[in-house]
């Protein structure tokens, strides 16, 4: 069905810049969007508006996605593969999932990358820049709420599950 299941991939093998999407195709970026964490709860027209200002990536197999300390210009909406971040002593802290995105928290905060974030499979996902996520928030600020509720409510939730654990524990959770 065309409904996104995250934990699976929404790229058919054979899309890209030489074989453009069909309308189903399409229908499941849309979808995938719509259901990746900051921007779960846009409108189809605003997952459209995502969709438009996204520039799909691939990357193979153990090819750094963003360097710890690097400047977060970009955002990534996993569609298929898995990514880990990689601590600065090179311990695996957490795995990205298609469904998922990286780089969210840094892009809205203006602030650099905390780790690493290695490919661990092949990767494809939809990339949006900082400077078109303004764009896109100055011309839809109903998009802009939405995605800031969304970020508040994950941060809650990071303080929820890491105020019920030991602090070692809950230092490795807000880590992640």
């Amino acid at each position: 069905p065309d409904e996104f299941v995250a934990g699976r991939g929404v790229l058919p093998s054979g899309s890209g810049p030489e074989n453009p999407m069909n309308t189903q195709q399409q229908l499941r970026l849309l979808q995938a969007i719509a259901n990746a964490g900051l921007f779960r709860g846009i409108t189809k027209t605003q997952a459209l508006s995502v969709l438009s200002a996204s520039t799909l990536k691939s990357y193979s197999t153990k090819t750094r996605v963003y360097s710890e300390g690097s400047n977060a210009d970009e955002m990534l909406i996993l569609l298929c593969g898995k990514l880990q971040l990689v601590g600065p002593s090179g311990k695996l802290m957490h795995g990205i999932h298609p469904g998922h995105t990286v780089g969210d928290f840094e892009v809205l905060a203006g602030a650099t990358h905390p780790a690493d974030v290695i490919a661990t499979t092949t990767s494809r996902g939809l990339a949006i820049g900082v400077n078109t996520l303004r764009e896109m928030f100055k011309a839809d600020p109903e998009m802009e709420l939405v995605v800031l509720r969304n970020a508040m409510s994950a941060c809650a939730g990071v303080m929820k599950k890491t105020s019920a654990r030991p602090p070692e524990v809950a230092e490795r959770a807000v880590a992640a």
